[in-house]
């Protein structure tokens, strides 16, 4: 289990009562390139596929203390091995104004890796 996994993991066992008071998760989905990658989220959970495609739950959702934006939230698979928080944003995408801009912190191994892209509306694609 890599670093990032491993916190993560200790975190959402550490907060389980915060859970309770998420907001909704936008139904959404999300891409980046250099290198590629692409997410969907929706209430039922995240499909993310970078570096091989990872079913994941979402235990934890924040927000930036006393604003709607940014929205970060953490994902991680079944077995703890997959991580990722990715942080939205109310602004526009450089390339889309009709996307939300997007961070993902994830890892390839043990390094950790920072995605950008762009998230549209699922009813939008």
């Amino acid at each position: 289990m890599g670093v990032i996994s491993a916190r993560l993991a200790l975190i959402c066992a550490l907060l389980p009562g915060m859970a309770a008071a998420q907001t909704t998760v936008p139904s959404v989905t999300c891409e980046g390139t250099s290198p590629d990658w692409s997410l969907a989220l929706t209430s039922d959970g995240a499909s993310f596929a970078f570096i091989g495609q990872s079913e994941m739950d979402i235990p934890q959702i924040s927000r930036a203390e006393g604003q709607i934006w940014p929205m970060a939230l953490t994902l991680i698979d079944e077995s703890f091995t997959k991580t990722a928080i990715v942080v939205l944003h109310e602004r526009s995408c450089i390339d889309r104004e009709d996307g939300q801009d997007v961070q993902v912190l994830t890892q390839r191994n043990e390094q950790p890796v920072l995605l950008s892209g762009c998230c549209l509306p699922l009813d939008q694609n």
